[in-house]
């Protein structure tokens, strides 16, 4: 049984190529896999209506319905914009370690993200894992030598993928790989030995006055310094937009050099005077869309526990499991080695859930997915199919609970 917050080895597309997928989406209607790049190369144009993947020049262009996220070639293969309802929202610094844009930070020693000082010793790539045009995947891959006296054996390797699904919804996972090391070594930007910190974090512009609040609507006014504890559900709304945000751990919202406001979801072992040798994973979803938190925060909110809603895949007698989602907010999806459930050949796939699993949600099978039915009857655009030559993905546009039944035939 796959369960949500599992620490599994994280394993990049470079190393062991996972399923990409091309063309197909049930006919209903999609985005074009090259729709974000209506720009000039390295440039991303308007967001797609349904969630895609393509290159634009040498940067990536990722999109879902309203937003648009790039990654540009070089520094730590980290996202340097995020356009949402037509505003850059991603927010800077000058400084050298604390949260630029979108990234990876083990502070003191410097940030991990598109655009940082730790050039030295640096290698980081994005690439596109799944081309959309219903579910997009973009993965990152970084690896950087931190001088002997920061840290004896020196490399700090990180690995972090962004999926992006038809209805705003987007999954966050990352891995870290620290050596062992001190706060009082010369790898801390001149921030004279603080105490470590190892996030992973999203950086708005101050500039658009981002208000945080939780699901009950109470505020939380960023400060400087460590920053205010949030908790693992939030959302961060301006003028006509808005960001969901929900974690297995808490946070903090903080402000930083520049005025920047920066929200991270925190590793293990926060604030340690020293940093020990090992890999620490985090899990986090997004709602991208309008200024409605309530609309924003309860589609996500399950992202916030250890084990989310469960999924009963049955095929005849040659498949009976209950599930949950792996790494990438998929049920089937990758856990870290591989992605795909292996439902075992031709036949009629019956789901339910134990559980009650909000709409919005994906399934992804070794195989070819075709028609499905629901019962009760399901009207409109319910589903939406992407198949492909490593398997299947069929998205569902509504929750399951309860007597609910959905069958899906593989091909």
């Amino acid at each position: 049984m796959l369960r949500r917050g599992v620490v599994v080895a994280f394993t990049c597309a470079a190393c062991i190529k996972l399923a990409e997928f091309h063309g197909g989406d049930g006919g209903t209607a999609g985005g074009d896999a090259a729709s974000a790049d209506a720009a000039p190369p390295g440039q991303c144009g308007a967001g797609s209506d349904s969630a895609t993947a393509s290159y634009s020049g040498t940067a990536i262009c990722a999109a879902g319905p309203g937003y648009v996220l790039r990654f540009p070639p070089g520094g730590f293969g980290y996202p340097d914009q995020l356009v949402l309802a037509g505003r850059e929202v991603l927010g800077k610094t000058s400084a050298c370690n604390e949260e630029d844009r979108i990234g990876m930070a083990a502070y003191p020693m410097p940030r991990f993200s598109a655009v940082s000082p730790a050039a030295t010793g640096e290698m980081g790539s994005a690439s596109i894992v799944l081309p959309g045009p219903v579910v997009a995947k973009v993965a990152v891959n970084w690896s950087w030598h931190a001088g002997a006296g920061c840290a004896s054996g020196g490399t700090v390797s990180g690995a972090s993928s962004f999926t992006l699904f038809p209805d705003g919804r987007m999954v966050r996972f990352d891995r870290l790989t620290t050596p062992a090391a001190s706060s009082q070594t010369p790898c801390d930007c001149a921030s004279a030995g603080q105490a470590f910190f190892v996030t992973s974090y999203v950086t708005l512009d101050q500039t658009l006055n981002p208000v945080i609040t939780d699901d009950s609507g109470s505020a939380y006014s960023p400060s400087t310094g460590f920053g205010t504890n949030t908790p693992a559900l939030v959302c961060a709304s301006g003028s006509g937009w808005g960001i969901g945000i929900a974690q297995l751990q808490t946070g903090r919202t903080r402000e930083i050099t520049d005025g920047a406001i920066a929200i991270t979801s925190d590793f293990a072992g926060l604030g340690a005077t020293s940093l020990a040798a090992g890999t620490q994973t985090t899990t986090s979803a997004f709602q991208l869309g309008g200024s409605d938190c309530s609309a924003l925060l309860q589609p996500i909110s399950q992202f916030t526990m250890s084990t989310g809603p469960q999924l009963h895949v049955k095929n005849g007698t040659s498949f009976d499991d209950t599930i949950g989602t792996a790494n990438d907010g998929i049920y089937g999806g990758d856990i870290g080695s591989d992605a795909g459930l292996p439902v075992g050949g031709a036949g009629t796939l019956t789901l339910t859930s134990p559980d009650a699993i909000p709409g919005g949600w994906t399934l992804w099978i070794k195989g070819t997915i075709g028609t499905p039915t629901a019962t009760p009857a399901r009207t409109g655009t319910w589903y939406r199919i992407q198949n492909g030559p490593s398997g299947g993905i069929i998205w569902f546009r509504d929750g399951l609970t309860g007597s609910a039944s959905i069958s899906v035939p593989e091909t």
